[in-house]
């Protein structure tokens, strides 16, 4: 049985995480969005059909996920990207 702080626990690296695409319409990057997001310790996956060698190098702890993509696949890059986080 779970205790409400493991409860907690559990749901706040559950909202400590995002899947980005690394371009947005319009030619955006979301790149200024994954800065502050990883300055927040958050999980990231890059999803995208567009992986771009600079943000595999500012981002050594995300996971690259390419399109098109099962659930089941963005939800083990997720995991991925959690424990990456752990081995800081």
């Amino acid at each position: 049985k779970h205790t409400t702080s493991q409860s907690s626990a559990a749901s706040d690296v559950y909202k400590r995480q995002a899947i980005l695409d690394v371009r947005l319409p319009g030619g955006t990057s979301c790149y200024d969005v994954a800065v502050e997001l990883a300055k927040r310790d958050v999980a990231i996956v890059f999803h995208s059909g567009h992986v771009q060698v600079d943000f595999a190098e500012s981002f050594p702890m995300a996971v690259f996920c390419g399109k098109p993509a099962s659930p089941t696949k963005l939800l083990d890059a997720l995991d991925e990207a959690r424990r990456n986080l752990l081995t800081v």
